[in-house]
């Protein structure tokens, strides 16, 4: 891979391609507010509402990672983000708030006054460029059967401490292991034990990476990055060739070990009770 400075991130030449290979905050929070009204859709039940760049989608479960809003700078960005805590709190939900650094800029102080606390903050992450070759010894396929489906869900619970049941109804729904679709699970093995998942979203060029878990016993193995490059790999074989994440802390020291970049840490809220 070569780059260079394009003004807007960087560019490289993948394959002797001349791509976009750090595309700027504002493209991978529109990119993952697209791939996330396309899984909303898939579920049953999802109240999803999209206003200029703010995204609220709920579903309806426990706890607030299964009720999100993803909020980028727009022109009216304050009201919108009032409404749309004004809808969750009508429905009596928890709910998470992303909201990008240049909206949080906007925002201000607003951000207090329109019922929000701060509850942590995260990366925005990306990765373009040649996949490393994954830790020897696994096995990572994709998972369509409902079967392998159930074991996804399982593992996601599990390794996030959410509700098993909300999790098999929205991040790990049989609906969207169909081949067809533009969610794709995929699962580390190791004589025949399934160790790790990772779930990505998007056909495209550029692809996310979400719910990445490996059970707390099967953890230190390399797992979990042989079933993330495990599904970049596969990804790039259908085109893909940035890919954009959300980490968390016990995830980050992976991605910057692969090659992950940090392209900006963003503030994550919850209504204030």
């Amino acid at each position: 891979m070569v780059a260079g400075n394009n003004g807007q991130g960087y560019s490289a030449v993948v394959d002797g391609r001349l791509v976009d290979a750090a595309p700027s905050a504002t493209a991978l929070w529109s990119t993952a507010r697209a791939h996330l009204v396309t899984l909303f859709a898939a579920l049953d039940d999802v109240e999803v509402v999209l206003r200029e760049k703010t995204l609220l989608g709920l579903t309806g479960g426990p706890t607030a990672d299964f009720n999100m809003c993803l909020v980028d700078d727009s022109p009216n960005l304050a009201g919108i983000l009032a409404d749309s805590v004004a809808r969750l709190r009508s429905r009596g939900l928890p709910g998470l708030f992303m909201i990008s650094s240049k909206a949080s800029r906007s925002l201000g102080a607003r951000i207090g006054e329109l019922g929000l606390s701060a509850v942590g903050e995260a990366p925005l992450m990306v990765f373009s460029g040649h996949v490393p070759e994954p830790p020897p010894g696994y096995d990572v396929v994709r998972v369509t059967e409902e079967s392998g489906v159930h074991e996804v869900a399982d593992m996601v619970a599990t390794a996030f401490e959410l509700d098993r049941d909300w999790v098999g109804r929205t991040f790990a729904s049989h609906r969207l292991g169909k081949t067809d679709s533009s969610v794709a699970f995929y699962m580390a093995t190791a004589a025949n034990q399934s160790m790790s998942t990772v779930t990505v979203s998007g056909t495209g060029e550029i692809v996310g990476i979400w719910s990445m878990a490996t059970p707390p016993d099967l953890q230190r193995r390399g797992a979990g990055k042989a079933a993330l490059l495990g599904a970049m790999a596969r990804s790039v074989e259908k085109g893909a060739h940035t890919f954009y994440l959300i980490a968390t802390p016990a995830g980050k020291p992976l991605y910057d070990s692969v090659g992950f970049r940090t392209v900006e840490t963003f503030p994550m809220y919850v209504p204030s009770t």
